[in-house]
């Protein structure tokens, strides 16, 4: 019989593909992951199933894989329950900005801000892109492979080593 700890990252792979699915107007893709999902289900009651059948069977191509990249300056851990995933920096997307002296309050310089271009991003299918919030927030409903940080964890100085999940804006 397939190991608890298996049994945990087949349960957790079947909740990301119905994740994906829900989300998703890929009619390839779905067909796709609606076969993992019925292979996973299969394999966690098969007596001899191994996690090397699954990682063997992924790697025939049959199902489009997605892939993280993190396109922001830091590593990015990513704090599961019972494992830590480093997203090492993979390169950094940058939004052109334009600052222009708007006013001034008394003594103090405002400044409004301009922002232009996305730099730095590729678009490439079956890959996510973990990105800063700027960059996010500037191709909000144009993209929907960007991924930001969200439930972030800090240790005593307040500094953030790491997070619990990601979102999309």
């Amino acid at each position: 019989m397939v190991k608890d700890a298996t049994i945990k990252k087949i349960n957790d792979r079947i909740s990301y593909l119905e994740w994906v699915i829900n989300d998703s107007n890929n009619q390839d893709v779905i067909k796709a992951y609606k076969k993992e999902i019925e292979f996973l289900n299969t394999l966690k009651i098969t007596h001899d199933a191994d996690v090397k059948d699954w990682i063997n069977y992924t790697k025939k191509g049959d199902i489009p894989m997605y892939e993280i990249i993190n396109l922001t300056p830091h590593d990015i851990n990513l704090l599961l329950e019972d494992d830590i995933i480093t997203f090492k920096s993979k390169g950094v997307a940058r939004v052109q900005q334009k600052e222009s002296l708007d006013e001034y309050f008394d003594r103090i310089p405002l400044y409004k801000k301009e922002y232009g271009e996305v730099e730095g991003l590729p678009e490439e299918e079956g890959i996510y892109y973990i990105v800063s919030f700027v960059v996010a927030n500037v191709l909000k409903g144009k993209r929907n492979d960007l991924l930001i940080v969200t439930k972030p964890e800090r240790n005593k100085d307040g500094q953030t080593i790491g997070c619990y999940g990601f979102a999309r804006i």
